[in-house]
């Protein structure tokens, strides 16, 4: 029989090995990793940008980046918590730099609704766009060909570092006069870049831009996770001034149009920019299993409207979901028909 002393060791050893074993994981890493998975095909390449609740590399939403007719470029992706922030007065960002007033603020008898447009070229836009609709963008540097001749203004986007050849070749005076930062670079599906890589690539690529005719210097956008708004004051810090903004971008993906409106108002009075909601649906992904109904949609797409139509720093909205393969978002979200041609859903996006 082993000593009393050997019996006391051993029992001590297998309750902290017991200990390990059960421990608690912390509950913010565990939301995180509910964030919904979805894929959005984008023009340019042929890879799709993955986001990071996604598990596929070649799916279409937030997820690798689409494919379409041009070249290659990520596609995004978005990964919103249920995460409601609530409205701070204070924040340990720095204050954004000054910079020139925003002039993306639209046509002359334009709405403030934008396309995101994963589709390429191979889905025509036209039906889509009337009076409402002023913008479009693809997640990557990449025009539809029937961009300018609908009229509407093109983003091109810097999705993150593997499309900066592309974006390189395309993004150059006389191109545009606008440009998208990185897609949901705290997203290890995504664009997955530290804020001190996020900043030397805006230093690079994009900041420079201001003096070749970009007017409008669109934030990276992160996704609605608690840890996209830590990424995107960490960000300014690494910026240390260099990084001069002068709109920012969100996504947000969640049950609330309440919940939405006060996100958006947190960002705002922490950043002081006129911002644009680049990526958002009625999608539960903390409970997949309750989802918004058709109505709870509509209302909820009634009150965004609203909401950006009455708010002067709301330069633009763009819903996703217009394609053809939801890539995990609720089906109900969906603003395209297998025809190619636009639901009901967009129509009360565009004629409110």
């Amino acid at each position: 029989m082993a000593p009393p002393s050997l019996i006391s060791l051993l029992a001590i050893l297998s309750l902290a090995v017991l200990a390990c074993f059960f421990a608690a994981s912390p509950v913010d890493a565990l939301a995180t990793n509910l964030h919904h998975i979805r894929d959005v095909p984008a023009i340019g390449h042929g890879a799709m940008a993955r986001r990071k609740r996604a598990t596929s590399t070649d799916a279409q939403r937030c997820k690798q980046r689409p494919s379409s007719s041009s070249s290659s470029s990520p596609t995004p992706k978005s990964t919103t918590p249920k995460a409601k922030p609530s409205p701070s007065t204070h924040s340990t960002a720095k204050k954004p730099a000054s910079t020139p007033s925003p002039s993306l603020s639209g046509k002359a008898g334009k709405g403030k609704i934008g396309l995101a447009w994963a589709n390429g070229n191979s889905v025509s836009m036209k039906p889509f766009v009337n009076d409402q609709v002023q913008f479009v963008y693809t997640w990557t540097p990449s025009k539809p060909s029937d961009s300018d001749s609908l009229g509407l203004t093109f983003l091109p986007m810097l999705w993150g570092p593997n499309q900066v050849g592309d974006f390189k070749n395309l993004v150059k005076k006389g191109y545009a006069t606008s440009v998208m930062g990185f897609n949901e670079p705290e997203q290890p599906g995504q664009s997955n870049i530290s804020p001190e890589t996020g900043a030397q690539l805006w230093k690079e690529y994009i900041q420079p831009l201001e003096n070749e005719g970009y007017t409008n210097l669109i934030s990276p956008a992160t996704s609605s996770a608690p840890a996209g708004f830590t990424w995107m004051q960490d960000w300014y810090k690494a910026c240390n001034g260099g990084c001069r903004p002068n709109l920012m971008a969100a996504h947000y993906y969640d049950i609330s149009a309440d919940g939405l409106i006060t996100y958006l108002e947190h960002w705002h009075n922490t950043f002081h920019l006129d911002m644009l909601l680049t990526e958002f649906a009625c999608q539960n992904f903390n409970n997949p299993n309750q989802q918004c109904t058709e109505a709870d949609i509509q209302k909820f797409v009634e009150a965004v409207v609203e909401f950006a139509n009455n708010t002067e720093w709301m330069v633009a909205i763009m819903p996703f979901g217009a394609m053809h393969q939801m890539q995990g978002v609720n089906q109900l979200d969906q603003l395209m028909a297998s025809n190619g041609q636009p639901t009901a859903l967009w129509q009360k996006f565009v004629n409110p």
